[in-house]
């Protein structure tokens, strides 16, 4: 039988997440078909209460919809990844509390968009803003690189990249872009007000109509020995400093 499509996320604190928080994306729950199955009953309670199907698979099937991880005996199907609303998103957010939000200029490899959700989410960033043209979306590479934490950070799809950044400079927002050639560093940089940080493409970097839209362009100090770092380095190292400076 063919592997339905859509997105498989699986471990049971994400699937929890999923049935709490998207539960009108969720197509199908599979639980492992096992003598310590009963330690599903919750997750199958709450999939019942919500009509959406469970099914019961051996370990073998769990693995061919997700692969060799530690699934922990739990998948859920995904029909699309929940992604929140721009205006609804802007409209939760405490700019009194100085938040700082990623936006990403045409990330290609899903790795490096799970890998940066996976970073900003630990480090207390209150979004991240995806472009719906010429950028990776959220799919079960990405889930699965970002270890879950795609449903832990508020993921939004934008439209028109440099629209949306004077939107939230009206808001209060200062625009940072990630950049090699930037004239200011990271470090030396106080960040006192809420921030956009924008990283760009993994191959060209930041586009140019964009760049103008900066207030700040922002170098991450290296050895002379090394020309670049990956994006999703970066934008962990951003994150950090950002973090670490609001929790002095």
């Amino acid at each position: 039988m063919a592997k339905p499509n859509g997105i498989y996320i699986y471990g049971m604190q994400p699937v929890i997440e999923a049935l709490s928080d998207a539960p009108q994306s969720c197509i199908a729950i599979y639980t492992e078909s096992s003598p310590k199955e009963a330690r599903f009953e919750h997750i199958r309670a709450a999939a019942r209460k919500l009509k959406i199907p469970v099914n019961s698979a051996p370990d073998k099937k769990l693995k061919e919809l997700v692969g060799d991880v530690n699934h922990q005996g739990v998948v859920a199907l995904l029909k699309e990844f929940p992604y929140q609303d721009f205006t609804d998103w802007l409209g939760t957010l405490d700019l009194e509390q100085k938040p700082a939000v990623l936006l990403l200029d045409e990330i290609q490899d899903p790795h490096n968009l799970g890998a940066i959700i996976r970073s900003a989410a630990a480090l207390g960033i209150s979004g991240i803003l995806l472009s719906k043209d010429r950028q990776v979306q959220v799919n079960s590479t990405v889930f699965k690189t970002s270890a879950g934490s795609a449903l832990k950070i508020p993921v939004i799809q934008i439209g028109n990249i440099n629209q949306t950044l004077e939107l939230m400079k009206q808001k209060g927002f200062w625009i940072a872009g990630i950049d090699m050639y930037g004239e200011q560093t990271l470090w030396n940089e106080e960040f006192t007000t809420p921030m956009v940080f924008i990283i760009g493409n993994e191959g060209k970097g930041i586009g140019e109509k964009t760049l103008e839209k900066c207030d700040m362009r922002l170098s991450i100090p290296m050895s002379e020995n090394v020309d670049s770092l990956n994006v999703s380095v970066a934008a962990a190292l951003v994150s950090y400093e950002w973090a670490r400076q609001q929790n002095k």
